[in-house]
């Protein structure tokens, strides 16, 4: 039987990121078994997330005969450099975006003394890799052979969606996961389409995902917080939303000018 070669591709990057999760469902439930408090369970987290965003994608790559090169996945001179311009544009989109909550009236900054211990940057200084594994699994090879039989507005819509889909796996709600990371995944991948590889799109993710925790919009806070009165609560929630679905356009509208730009 013969299948469409962007078919056949659908389908070989759907079990990619099964076996990813599956490798990573398993090696994390086996450090679940260790000992330790939240902060440990987390670096096995980032363990086992790396190794198995790595493994399964060299086990794929090799049953290809392909090397990580095929795919922009090598570390080059440029790379750090790339790195930092994704973390210095993920900085300034989400200190824009920040603003833009201070704005609501009944909103406030709150400072926090540091408090930080050594387990508390360990778990700051995990978010590095745990970006990196996301990015591997859904912005090198995935996104690389999806690129290769569709236009980059169908590579980015699948990835998308799958990413939303991973989230929801990994035990966030539908409604969170969609308004998040798809909207999200369509930054990334502009960025691993532009540059060909994922030193930017990850620097952009690990940027957004430290300072949101750092800045209270994810757990406590390790630098700010911000404050709200009864009445801005809707208000804030309504600009999150309003944030989230600016983000997802500002994307799509990017990528058609990049398919424009790139096809001139």
């Amino acid at each position: 039987m013969n299948i469409h070669p962007a078919v056949r591709t659908i389908i070989r990057v759907i079990v990619y990121w099964i076996a990813y999760i599956g490798m990573y469902w398993t090696m994390g439930s086996l450090f679940g078994l260790i000992p330790g408090g939240p902060y440990l369970r987390g670096m096995g987290n980032w363990v086992s997330g790396t190794v198995a965003a790595f493994f399964v994608t060299w086990l794929f790559l090799k049953w290809e005969k392909n090397a990580f090169r095929s795919i922009g996945l090598v570390w080059e001179r440029a790379t750090p450099g790339r790195f930092f311009k994704g973390l210095l544009l993920g900085a300034v989109i989400f200190l824009a975006m920040f603003g833009m909550l201070l704005t609501i009236k009944g909103v406030e900054l709150e400072w926090i003394a540091w408090h930080a211990d050594g387990w508390t940057l360990v778990a700051y200084l995990c978010i590095i890799p745990l970006g990196i594994m996301e990015e591997v699994a859904f912005r090198s090879y995935s996104f690389r052979r999806l690129n290769e039989v569709n236009t980059l507005r169908v590579t980015q819509v699948i990835t998308a969606f799958a990413f939303a889909l991973y989230h929801v796996a990994m035990g966030w709600t539908v409604y969170i996961a969609f308004l998040g990371p798809f909207a999200w995944s369509f930054v990334f991948g502009l960025g691993a389409a532009w540059s060909r590889g994922i030193a930017i799109p990850a620097g952009i993710h690990i940027a957004i995902n430290i300072m949101q925790g750092a800045m209270g919009l994810k757990g406590a806070g390790l630098i700010c917080r911000l404050k709200y009165t009864p009445n801005s609560i809707a208000a804030a929630e309504r600009m999150g939303i309003i944030l989230q679905l600016s983000v997802l356009a500002v994307a799509i509208i990017a990528t058609e000018y990049f398919i424009r730009r790139k096809r001139s």
